[in-house]
C-alpha cells in the first residue's frame, strides 16, 4: 500500500506485480483491473516476458484455455530469445521452466529447471536453492496437472523449509493451490498449525 501511494497503482503493478503477484492478496481485484489497462509499450524484454506470464497465469486462474495458451506461447517466444542472449542467466532458465510447464512441455521443464539449478550453483547463489527449486517444481507440477506430485513438492518447500515470500498462510489463501484440495499430502499441510 505504501509503494502504491508513492508511485501509483499502475506503476506498482508494472514494476512489481507482473513478476510476483499474490493472487490471494488484498490487491487481487485491483491488480486484475490494472493488468487489463497495461500494454506492452514501455516494457523491457524481461518485463514483457513477465507481462505475458501474468496474463497467462490469470487466464489459468479463470480457466480460459485459449487465452492461456496464447499468453504462455508469447512468453515462450520472448523468454527463449532472452535465454539465447543470456545463456548464463539462472533467472531466465527458471522463468522458461515455468513457461514450459504452462505449455505442458514436461521434458523442457526438466531441462530448464536443471539448467537453472546448475547456473545458481555455479554462481554460488545457493542459500535458498533447495526450497526454491522444490517450490518451482510444485508450481510446475500444478500447471502440468500432476496434483499428487505437486502436493508432495509443495509440502517439502513450505512445510519443512522457510521461504521468505511463501508462507503456509499464503498457500492457504492463494487460489493457485486450491486445485490441490483433496490430495492427502496437501490436506495434511493445510491442517498444520
Amino acid at each position: 500500500q505504501e509503494a502504491e501511494a508513492r508511485i501509483g497503482r499502475e506503476e506498482f503493478v508494472r514494476k512489481m506485480c507482473l513478476a510476483c503477484f499474490d493472487w490471494g492478496g488484498p490487491l487481487a481485484a485491483d491488480y486484475e483491473r490494472v493488468l487489463d489497462q497495461l500494454t506492452l509499450e514501455g516494457f523491457s524484454p524481461r518485463d514483457s516476458a513477465n507481462y505475458y506470464v501474468a496474463r497467462a497465469q490469470r487466464a489459468n486462474m479463470h480457466n480460459q484455455t485459449g487465452l492461456k495458451r496464447v499468453y504462455w506461447d508469447s512468453a515462450r517466444v520472448v523468454t527463449e530469445r532472452m535465454a539465447r542472449a543470456e545463456p548464463e542467466s539462472p533467472y531466465t532458465q527458471e522463468l522458461l521452466s515455468l513457461i514450459y510447464a504452462g505449455l505442458g512441455r514436461a521434458p523442457n521443464v526438466r531441462q530448464s529447471m536443471r539448467r537453472a539449478e546448475e547456473l545458481y550453483r555455479a554462481q554460488g547463489d545457493t542459500a535458498w536453492l533447495r526450497p526454491l527449486i522444490q517450490l518451482g517444481w510444485a508450481t510446475h507440477l500444478v500447471l502440468l496437472g500432476d496434483r499428487a506430485a505437486a502436493a508432495d513438492s509443495l509440502s517439502l518447500s513450505v512445510g519443512r523449509q522457510h521461504i521468505p515470500y511463501v508462507t503456509l498462510a499464503a498457500v492457504r489463501v492463494d487460489p493457485f493451490w486450491a486445485g490441490l484440495r483433496g490430495i492427502p499430502q496437501f490436506d495434511r499441510l493445510m491442517a498444520t498449525k
